[in-house]
């Protein structure tokens, strides 16, 4: 049979008074992977 879709992201608008301008989950998700990235880049160099 086929493989199963690995994942699907909800385009969900995400709005507050406190953001400059409305975002998206894409936007979100990607900012934080961006995050997590920038942290084990930095692990690595420390050797944790």
């Amino acid at each position: 049979g086929k493989e199963p879709i690995y994942a699907i992201m909800p385009e969900v608008v995400i709005s507050g008074p406190k953001l400059s301008r409305d975002y998206n989950t894409n936007w979100f998700a990607t900012r934080v992977n961006g995050r997590y990235q920038t942290c084990m880049q930095r692990a690595k160099r420390i050797k944790l």
